[in-house]
């Protein structure tokens, strides 16, 4: 069986959307499915009956999740006879003849909300809302909800929106910073871009404000302070996508599902390693739109940047950063990690590719920005040991 799989070009380079599509691919590499992507570039000129073959039904995984464009994109999919199966995208507007895979945001929104107010910090906002995002979306309409059902505590000011602009959308907070005592951020760049505007004001997370984001990527465990996530769990969502492309292939006849992939709340320094009284609640959901193109921000490619270096990073990597955050030379780097000089050149001539700059400070800034030197130090020694246990297995006794 081979895999067909759409990916929206303004998609690719999003944290999730890679996460996401390496789950997948991970899992049909493990069921020895084959996948054949659709080209973005000529979406509109395919002939789909070339793309298909001899399949007999014409089934595709679907990864954006853009409000705006999804209603437009799924007609033309089911005008061309395509089941879509859509990957972490709920749309109301795109749901008619089509099968979706979602994380179950709602959930993770009341998990959030039962964590602050359990940890008295209930005078939250919700920051950095992207309105073409139907997950956004999902998460501003819990809000929202919050606010009808407790308006003297709630408002839908307290919903601070990214419209392209982190420090806009910092600025429109910043006369309101005294009302609050937690954010509810929307993925973990927005949750960074607010940490360093708000150390900038003077305000101290986690002392003076406690910050949750949505996201648990590998920038979220080693920044500095590490966030408080509702961490997806991409390899249950890679193995629902390819399990529902299966099950919907082989079903006798034309059917629509929706399944939803639970996620966790994994607290870290940004909330204190705070442990809640929780309180029971129940909230719910529906949607609203906009067009907002959240990733053409300056900041949110900053720390892009630092996440796609950390993607491709190993343990030696890490070490060599570790280094550079300490103001190590190359000399000294490479002595302590017994390696050549031309190694550790090497290595950091790789990251500042990947992370498209020039010089070792600019790279060494950047990481001073974002990562804690702590945090990545703890990473190592774990790494370390659960390598050394591993290698302790496959020794003879």
């Amino acid at each position: 069986m081979t895999i067909y799989l759409y990916v929206e070009p303004a998609y690719q380079n999003t944290l999730w959307c890679r996460r996401t599509l390496g789950a997948i691919s991970a899992e049909a590499a493990r069921k020895r499915y084959p996948i054949k992507y659709l080209p973005p570039e000529t979406l509109y000129q395919t002939d789909f009956d070339a793309f298909f073959g001899e399949e007999k039904k014409r089934l595709l995984l679907v990864l954006s999740t853009a409000v705006e464009s999804s209603a437009a994109l799924n007609e033309f999919f089911m005008v061309n006879g395509i089941h879509a199966i859509h990957i972490n995208h709920q749309n109301i507007a795109a749901s008619v003849n089509c099968s979706s895979i979602i994380v179950d945001y709602t959930a993770a929104m009341r998990s959030i909300v039962e964590y602050l107010e359990g940890t008295s910090h209930e005078r939250f906002a919700l920051y950095g809302i992207n309105q073409n995002s139907s997950t956004d979306m999902i998460k501003k309409e819990y809000f929202e909800d919050l606010c009808r059902q407790a308006p003297e505590r709630y408002r839908p000011e307290d919903i601070y929106y990214n419209n392209s602009d982190l420090q806009r959308c910092f600025s429109t907070l910043k006369p309101h910073l005294a009302r609050y005592n937690a954010f509810i951020c929307a993925n973990d760049i927005v949750a960074y871009s607010l940490i360093t505007n708000l150390r900038e004001n003077g305000v101290r997370v986690p002392e003076d404000v406690y910050v949750v984001s949505f996201g648990g990527s590998l920038l979220s465990q080693l920044g500095s302070p590490s966030l408080t996530t509702i961490s997806v769990d991409h390899e249950t969502l890679g193995r629902q996508a390819i399990f529902a492309y299966s099950y919907l292939q082989k079903a006798a006849h034309e059917i629509y599902m929706t399944a939803k992939v639970a996620s966790s709340l994994q607290i870290r320094l940004s909330t204190n390693f705070a442990t809640p009284y929780i309180k029971p609640m129940t909230y719910t959901v529906p949607l609203v739109t906009s067009g907002v193109n959240f990733y053409s921000d300056e900041e949110s490619r900053r720390i892009l940047k630092v996440d796609a270096v950390l993607s491709k990073c190993d343990i030696l990597d890490f070490q060599i950063i570790s280094g550079l955050l300490h103001g190590y030379p190359y000399n000294r780097i490479s002595s302590g990690l017994f390696v050549s000089e031309n190694v550790i050149f090497y290595r950091i001539k790789r990251m500042l590719k990947t992370a498209d700059i020039s010089t070792k400070e600019e790279l060494t800034t950047l990481f001073r920005n974002y990562l804690s030197s702590e945090e990545i130090s703890a990473y190592i020694s774990n790494e370390l040991s659960k390598y050394r246990k591993e290698t302790m297995k496959t020794q003879p006794k």
